[in-house]
Order: C-alpha cells, then sequence, then structure tokens
C-alpha cells in the first residue's frame, strides 16, 4: 500500500495547473452569453405530410416487437399480514392503565438544561496551598460575577481552563442528566434560569457555572397517551397473533392447493381479487414483490391453477395467490394501433422537416442571408448549473464559436421541435475575479489533472502488460 501510494503521489504530485488557466476558468465560469431564439415546431408542417397507409401498414410489419403484449394472469389471492390484526385488536382501558404506570418515563420528555462554566483545573497532585490558591482565585471571579452577571462570557475566555468552551465563553449546550460529572450535574439540576452557582470543585478541577435556559420535562397525561399506548398494545397481540397464524397459512394454501377458501375460511380473511398483471411489469404491492410474481407465472401456478406457496413480500406480510385466468402472449392486431403508428409516423415526418427547415436557415444565416424567422427578444445565458435537457442546450450555447458575431447554432428540442440560437454579445464579468475562488477553482483542476495523468499511466501499463483475471477462480473465492 505505502508503494502504491508513493507511485500514485510521484505520478500526480508532478501535476500542474498553471494560475492563469485557473484565472481564464473562472472568467468562463462568470460568462454572460446574449442569445435570441427562434423555435421550429414539427405541427407547422402538418398540412405538408400525407402517410400513406402503405407506409403505416409496412411499419406495423417492420417492428411486430414494439407491438407485442406480453403474458398476462388474473389471480385470486390471500393475505395474512400484521398491519392487518393489529387492527382487529381490542385492548382494555385497565391495559392501558397498566402499561401508563409501569413505564410512565417513557412518556415523558427528558429535561435538557444550557449552561456556560468557568473551569480552573486543579491537579491530581496539588498541595493544599495550590488548591487553596485556585479557590481564591475562583472565589474571585464569582465576586466579579454577582456583582455584573453580564461579563460571564468575557472571564470565561479571558480565565477559564477547559479548551472546549473557553473560546465560546464558557457555552457548553444542552445536556441532560448523566451526561456530566455528579457534582456538577447536582449544581446545574439546582440553578433556575440566569442563576449562577457557588463554586463547585469536581476531578477536574474549580467550576462557576450559569444555567441559561431550562427546555423538556413534559410528560404525557394517561389520556394524552392513551392512543400511542393502545396502538403499540394492538402492534404486540398482532405480533403475537401473526406468529400463530403464519404456520396455519402456510400449511393451509399447501395443502389444499386447488383453493385459497379453506385458508380464508380457518382464517377469518378475504379472497381478493388482482386486475390482469403483465408479465415483466412492475405492479402496486404486493405484486411489487419479485418472488410472487415469478410464482404467479410459474407452469405449476398457470397450467395447473394451484395455490403458490405462502409467500413473505413485506415483513410479517404473507400473500398466496392461485391464477384463475390467462392470457398469453399475443401481437396487438393493426386494426387497434392503425390510428397511433400514422400519427407516430406523422410527428417523425414534422420532426425531420423542422430540422432541416433550422439546418437551411442557419446556413442562410451564416451566408448572410435574412432567414425567415421569429426571434424571442434576447436575454442573457449563464453557465448556472441546469438541470436534464436545459444543461445540454446551455452547454451547446457556449461551446458554439463566438469570435465572429452574430453567431449562430441549431439544437434539436425534446418535443420534437428545432431551435436555431443567435449569438448576439458575450459579456464579461464586470467585477475584479474573487483571488479566493480563483485559487479554489485552480485546486480543483490540480486534483482532476491529477487524476487524469494518473489514470492514463495505469492505461499505458495495462497495454505494456496485458493480465488475465481468472473471473471463475475470483467466484469460487467469495463463495469461500
Amino acid at each position: 500500500d505505502l508503494l502504491i501510494r508513493q507511485l500514485y503521489a510521484g505520478i500526480a504530485g508532478s501535476s500542474f495547473v498553471p494560475a492563469s488557466l485557473a484565472k481564464r476558468w473562472a472568467q468562463m465560469q462568470q460568462e454572460q452569453r446574449e442569445v435570441s431564439e427562434a423555435v421550429i415546431t414539427p405541427f407547422e408542417f402538418i398540412e405538408q405530410i400525407a402517410i400513406t397507409p402503405e407506409q403505416v401498414r409496412k411499419y406495423y410489419d417492420d417492428n411486430l416487437k414494439q407491438f407485442e403484449v406480453p403474458e398476462q394472469v388474473k389471480v385470486e389471492y390471500l393475505t395474512l399480514s400484521e398491519a392487518a390484526l393489529a387492527a382487529t385488536m381490542d385492548v382494555s382501558e385497565e391495559d392501558i392503565r397498566k402499561t401508563y404506570e409501569a413505564d410512565q418515563s417513557r412518556y415523558m420528555q427528558g429535561e435538557e438544561r444550557k449552561a456556560s462554566h468557568i473551569l480552573l483545573t486543579i491537579d491530581a497532585s496539588a498541595s493544599p496551598d495550590e488548591r487553596a490558591a485556585v479557590r481564591t482565585k475562583a472565589e474571585a471571579l464569582l465576586k466579579t460575577l454577582r456583582a455584573d452577571p453580564s461579563k460571564f462570557a468575557e472571564l470565561a475566555r479571558e480565565n477559564s481552563q477547559d479548551p472546549g468552551s473557553k473560546d465560546a465563553g464558557g457555552h457548553l449546550g444542552y445536556f441532560g442528566r448523566g451526561t456530566m460529572v455528579k457534582p456538577f450535574e447536582d449544581a446545574v439540576f439546582a440553578l433556575k434560569p440566569g442563576q449562577i452557582s457557588g463554586v463547585i470543585e469536581s476531578d477536574f478541577g474549580v467550576h462557576i457555572i450559569q444555567l441559561t435556559e431550562v427546555r423538556g420535562g413534559q410528560g404525557k397525561t394517561l389520556a394524552e397517551a392513551r392512543a400511542e399506548i393502545a396502538d403499540e398494545l394492538k402492534k404486540q397481540s398482532a405480533r403475537r397473533k401473526f406468529a400463530e397464524l403464519a404456520e396455519v397459512f402456510s400449511n393451509t394454501v399447501y395443502e389444499q392447493a386447488d383453493s385459497l377458501a379453506p385458508a380464508a375460511e380457518k382464517l377469518g380473511l378475504q379472497v381478493k381479487t388482482s386486475p390482469l398483471i403483465p408479465k415483466g411489469f412492475l405492479m402496486p404491492a404486493p405484486f411489487d414483490n419479485e418472488k410472487l410474481r415469478d410464482a404467479i407465472f410459474s407452469e405449476d401456478a398457470v397450467k395447473n391453477r394451484r395455490n403458490t406457496q405462502a409467500i413473505e413480500t413485506a415483513s410479517n406480510t404473507l400473500v398466496s395467490a392461485r391464477v384463475i385466468e390467462q392470457l398469453p402472449a399475443s401481437v396487438k392486431p393493426f386494426e387497434s394501433v392503425q390510428a397511433d403508428i400514422e400519427k407516430q409516423l406523422g410527428l417523425a415526418a414534422g420532426e425531420k422537416m423542422a430540422r432541416e427547415r433550422g439546418e437551411a436557415a442557419i446556413a442562410e444565416l451564416k451566408a448572410g442571408e435574412n432567414a425567415a424567422l421569429s426571434w424571442s427578444p434576447p436575454q442573457d445565458v449563464s453557465r448556472a448549473p441546469a438541470q436534464g435537457p436545459a444543461a445540454a442546450m446551455v452547454r451547446a450555447i457556449f461551446n458554439a464559436p463566438a469570435n465572429a458575431l452574430p453567431a449562430y447554432l441549431g439544437f434539436p428540442m425534446g418535443n420534437g421541435g428545432y431551435a436555431v440560437f443567435r449569438i448576439s454579445a458575450v459579456k464579461q464579468p464586470k467585477e475584479a475575479l474573487d483571488p479566493q475562488r480563483i485559487e479554489a477553482i485552480k485546486a480543483q483542476l490540480d486534483q482532476t489533472v491529477s487524476q487524469d495523468d494518473f489514470a492514463a499511466y495505469l492505461g499505458s501499463l495495462r497495454e505494456r502488460y496485458p493480465v488475465t483475471i481468472n473471473s471463475k477462480a475470483l467466484e469460487a473465492a467469495k463463495q469461500q
């Protein structure tokens, strides 16, 4: 590992990016281009497009796979779930009351206190005189604070020897019981907001503490906690009931595999019917489970109409299904898709004509001719990060050569149209570039270039020294 690190450092560390390049990169990021847009839509050419029946039929014959309908099944299914059982559970007021009384602290919001302190440390080996000197200093600080509590943060910064809170004026933030050493905790929880303690001694030394705020400590009454407790008791009962019934459910759907009715009757469940489920397509729960989908399309389920085994489709949820209808894979008849194909071909022809018109307009504009286009008002475009197709459009605008203005470029739109952009001005940032920003960009470029250089070095090694990877041996090692 050390050798590899040394190799990487030697190659990556030799890469560098000139400061001038980082500055140019920063300028490019803040550059704006003034752009006007003319959009040519495919719908402008609808009247010129004529799709013949022969073209439609040929497209259908050449693309039969596009019109295939996968195998579909309709099933009846039975679900045993902890969540459904919980909804049927009854809990008594007595059980709710006992639960509340047995664990009342659970329904309390723990009290937290925000405090600041000044710590003067005392070494464990300090003599009585040294200890007395520290305490005398603490008493003097306390006297000053009693006279003017607003000086607490100032005195903490000047005198506290707690490196974690000194610079923050002694501020410790919020904490609850059990967080601090006992003498400190006892003192804090005996104070009221705004109060300052006496000199408190702990294993760390002596403290002067100021309590600034208290939060929490409020509890729920039985009435307020009733719904929460009832819900939890129902879940507990349902969990036990599910564990009892799961085996019965699994055995019944397996042993009486020609129907789900026996299991439904024995367990008091309702048999439900699904819509048609196409093979290979994701469906709502419970058929979003891959194992269940595979089971209902198995040969035993489709041909023999037998129940699937009980399959866990979610936590503490079992489902068994039985196919009641099956539609084999087929191809949609020509008549049912003819209109859609004609529309699709017309749109494709319109898109082609829009692109050709746009490309011809660009050629005319570059030749100095006046193409008949309807331009939008000019607007400034920046390199600010964009998402989706807009990002590709912005990249195209800034990749276009702009040494001779106006410049023109074309861009295919997502709706099948074609946009022609006119770049009429390139605007550089008016304010001076931030040196820190340039330095940050340089650091990013340094890292990118060094990684690229090392990747190129590895690539050259792979070319010079071919390596054969034994995939079977790797898989065997993984299994071991």
